[in-house]
């Protein structure tokens, strides 16, 4: 039990001395084009009387504005992948 007591105070001392130097990470800077970074106007919420017609068609331009929001992610995250290289 001593001699593993000792193994394990003179491995540790053995690491203490040596230093390693930290790598600084480099940053990236990158320009994203202007026309992935434009948001789409959110489509107008049915006011006043309105009928199940008026609110499947907000719902459904609601659906397509979320989408190409989703699409204009994907461009981005591509655009960075290739320009970050």
């Amino acid at each position: 039990m001593r001699f593993l007591l000792i193994g394990l105070v003179v491995s540790l001392v053995g690491c203490a001395g040596q230093l390693v130097p930290a790598v600084q990470p480099t940053p990236v800077m990158c320009q994203v084009p202007a026309g992935l970074l434009a948001l789409d106007p959110a489509p107008s919420v049915p006011a006043g009387d309105y009928s199940q017609a008026d609110v499947a068609m907000y719902i459904s331009k609601l659906h397509q504005w979320a989408w190409n929001g989703w699409l204009r992610i994907g461009a981005i995250d591509k655009w960075v992948s290739q320009h970050s290289e």
